[in-house]
């Protein structure tokens, strides 16, 4: 029910606006178009119980509850106007016929000390609020003035009021809108206080975030940059002796092909090694600069073959694939996402240093034509700390690693037209889906 009760309140007060600001200003007065109806309802029912009670004649009481009743349609007409953008419009409209009904009110009812004069502090508040503050003190003025010319045709016997009730009549009217102005006014000033509040809240955790986004984003860019100055230098320092030591070992396993197993296990360990940097030297080569993708029509099912095709996966490492046939080719560059899954791959299969399951799963989604491939392991995962790291140069939750390889990840998909999305938790393992375009 007060799900309901909320989006229908929001439905009513909703406002077409240029900017942020203004749809704040049309809410808020829509909000006050509500209240001054009920507020018009509450007054009505007043002056109505005033006959019964014995203040008023039967006439004079039917006459005195039309004026609030006459205030109603200008509320709804401001309301809908307002919900359609003229918002600043309608406040001044609502403001000053408001201004003019209430002054009809004294001067018709009571006069000087006619009850009406304390709906003013209702009409001001919201003129203050909604407009500016001068307009509060104008409006102030203009009372004042319209109550001391009032006063001085009362004094030279040119006014008299039409409508008078009686003391026991002023009395019960006057305390019946005190009542209701001051709670009504207490009120609303209460939920504007608390709502600006509640918004601004907001408004610095939103700003926070941003700004923490931007700082990451930032530190990333600014580690790329570092990476940029010394990655083509470095890698291509570091290629040559790692292609003469590769040659050494090959060279050395076909000249000592009878060498005992402890001689053949260290030269394995070698090349191992060897593969190893060659492939932090690629990250790192890969991670400051990619080349333009050639973009082809790729089978899944084919591309994830050929990447486990070129993997060494331990035994105490299970893979399960659910690749349906099913599924449309996709639009990338087979080389950029072989090495995309690669990492991911490797990642998933060093997560799990006493073993698991490494499930690749891929999926369509017809409405947005792509196609969802995700690589989950059933590691330690990691932290919600880590998570928005992950894709920052250089962190790694790796003992070994210099964190390149999910760098890599980010900037090949991205540059397929595809995005990459995480998800994990401690102690449960990690998923990493690569969402790319499919072919129409």
């Amino acid at each position: 029910m007060q799900t309901w009760f909320s989006a229908e309140w929001e439905r009513l007060i909703a406002v077409k606006a240029r900017d942020e600001e203004e749809e704040r200003l049309g809410r808020l007065f829509n909000t006050l178009m509500v209240i001054s109806s009920w507020i018009s309802v509450l007054l009505s029912i007043v002056f109505l119980l005033m006959q019964p009670l014995g203040f008023l004649p039967p006439l004079i009481s039917w006459f005195a509850a039309a004026f609030p009743i006459a205030v109603i349609p200008i509320s709804i007409f401001c309301l809908v106007q307002a919900r359609r953008g003229h918002i600043r419009p309608m406040i001044r409209l609502y403001v000053w016929s408001n201004l003019v009904a209430i002054g009809a009110a004294a001067w018709t009812f009571d006069g000087l000390v006619s009850p009406a004069w304390v709906l003013y502090f209702w009409t001001v508040t919201i003129g203050g609020i909604l407009l500016t503050p001068a307009t509060a003190l104008w409006m102030t003025g203009g009372v004042l003035a319209f109550y001391l010319l009032m006063l001085l045709l009362s004094q030279a016997g040119l006014y008299t009021p039409l409508l008078v009730p009686g003391a026991a009549g002023r009395e019960y009217v006057h305390m019946s809108l005190v009542l209701i102005m001051l709670a009504l006014t207490v009120g609303m000033l209460t939920y504007l206080n608390m709502r600006s509040l509640q918004q601004a809240l907001w408004t610095l955790r939103e700003r926070t975030r941003q700004l923490m986004t931007a700082q990451d984003e930032l530190v990333r860019k600014e580690k790329l940059a570092v990476l940029g100055q010394v990655a083509g230098s470095v890698g291509h320092e570091l290629r040559n002796p790692l292609g003469v030591m590769s040659n050494a070992v090959y060279y050395l396993k076909t000249v000592l092909g009878d060498a005992d197993q402890g001689t053949k296990d260290y030269l394995n360990i070698i090349e191992s090694e060897i593969a190893n940097s060659e492939r932090i030297v690629s990250d790192l080569l890969d991670s400051v600069r990619t080349k333009p993708p050639q973009i082809q029509q790729v089978v899944i099912a084919e591309l994830i073959g050929q990447t486990l095709g070129k993997l060494t996966i331990p035994p105490v490492v299970q893979v399960k694939l659910d690749i349906p046939e099913t599924l449309p080719p996709l639009r990338v560059d087979p080389l950029q996402m072989q090495q995309v899954f690669r990492n991911l791959i490797t990642n998933g299969i060093e997560a799990m240093q006493d073993g698991g399951t490494l499930a690749i799963r891929a999926m369509t989604d017809t409405s947005a034509g792509t196609v969802s491939v995700g690589v989950q392991d059933s590691g330690a995962g990691v932290t919600r700390e880590q998570l928005g790291k992950l894709f920052q140069p250089l962190f790694t939750t790796k003992a070994r690693g210099i964190g390149l390889g999910l760098v890599v990840v980010k900037n090949l998909t991205e540059a397929n037209g595809g995005r990459v999305e995480v998800q994990s938790e401690p102690g449960k393992g990690s998923v990493f889906r690569v969402i790319l375009p499919a072919a129409e």
